[in-house]
């Protein structure tokens, strides 16, 4: 079981929170992206956007858009070397 306050945890729980917050709905890790309900690409740039503001970061648009679930964008924000910090 993995460390709740390791930067992965803490990040995926957050981003799932993120993603809950503007889908209105529960997001778990293992759920892909594009079939989340009332997901659509406006809704998407703003939960990024919550991401990045929530981190301090500036995430990479091709590593954003190379993952499928919701807990593959957590590593990304969990990676200090996949954002730059703004």
């Amino acid at each position: 079981m993995p460390n709740p306050t390791e930067p992965a945890a803490v990040a995926g729980a957050a981003v799932c929170d993120l993603f809950a917050q503007e889908l209105k709905t529960p997001v778990q890790l293992d759920d892909v992206i594009e079939q989340l309900p009332n997901i659509e690409s406006v809704r998407f740039m703003r939960i990024l956007t919550r991401i990045e503001d929530h981190f301090g970061i500036v995430l990479d648009d091709e590593a954003v858009f190379a993952v499928a679930t919701v807990g593959e964008l957590a590593q990304i924000v969990a990676e200090p070397s996949s954002g730059t910090h703004a």
